[in-house]
């Protein structure tokens, strides 16, 4: 599809969806030219599950630091694991159960678990992973509490943009390559970068955007979040071979 054609075809879908619709995309060729498409991506909205995107690389940004920090154990027990979350399998466990950073980061991003999400928040604080967030620039990112209960009774104040999750995945896609000021800013190495995108890759959900920009040639790397009880979903997707980022919220 020709660029002017993908302009057309994303504005006449957006504009009969019955909701408001945001979106950022960046096409990269083997070169490193760019080019972006945007609508209303400095728009605020809910995260959903996009947060945990932001949580893996303030997590990875600890790894970096410390090349066992991965490898850290945590004993998943009765008092840390709340069986009232809604997506994931770490709940159903036998307790007491013992797993790695790792292993959090895979079941947080590949099966969207809540229960890891939580405990990596409890590992990292919200401070720090705000912190993290803004050092990197995207003011219009911030986290509140991870609790799935909290979300449903109308307490989930984490917010973000497709402006602010296309710059993170830029990075990390730039980082992946080697690019050194996309490493600096990101404060992960391109062995981390690299890592951070064979994590995404492994998220079994394929709906909203994964599901259509998926092909035999690409491997999508991505992570797609549902507002609960709203009629829009949010997603972001990566692809490489041939580089292909796409935000959109």
């Amino acid at each position: 599809m020709r660029l002017n054609d993908l302009k057309q075809t994303l504005q006449y879908f957006c504009d009969r969806l019955p909701f408001e619709v945001a979106y950022s995309l960046s096409i990269c060729n083997q070169s490193g030219e760019k080019i972006n498409i945007c609508r209303n991506d400095d728009n605020v909205v809910s995260t959903a599950s996009i947060r945990k995107l932001f949580i893996m690389i303030a997590v990875l940004q600890r790894a970096d630091c410390n090349k066992s920090y991965l490898q850290h154990r945590i004993i998943l027990n009765e008092d840390n694991v709340d069986k009232n979350e809604i997506y994931g399998l770490l709940q159903y466990l036998t307790y007491p159960a013992s797993v790695t950073v790792y292993d959090l980061l895979t079941f947080m991003i590949a099966l969207s678990d809540n229960v890891a999400t939580k405990l990596l928040c409890d590992l990292i604080g919200l401070a720090e992973i705000n912190e993290c967030i803004h050092k990197l620039g995207l003011f219009q990112t911030h986290l509140g509490c991870p609790q799935i209960s909290d979300k449903i009774n109308g307490r989930d104040e984490s917010t973000t943009s497709a402006s602010d999750t296309n710059i993170l995945l830029n990075l990390i896609v730039q980082g992946s390559l080697g690019d050194f000021s996309s490493i600096s800013i990101l404060k992960c190495s391109q062995t981390t970068c690299q890592l951070a995108l064979t994590i995404l890759s492994r998220q079994k959900s394929k709906v909203s955007s994964p599901f259509f920009l998926s092909t035999k040639k690409s491997v999508i790397c991505h992570k797609t979040g549902f507002k609960l009880f709203q009629q829009c979903s949010n997603s972001l997707s990566t692809a490489i071979e041939p580089i292909f980022k796409l935000s959109i919220i």
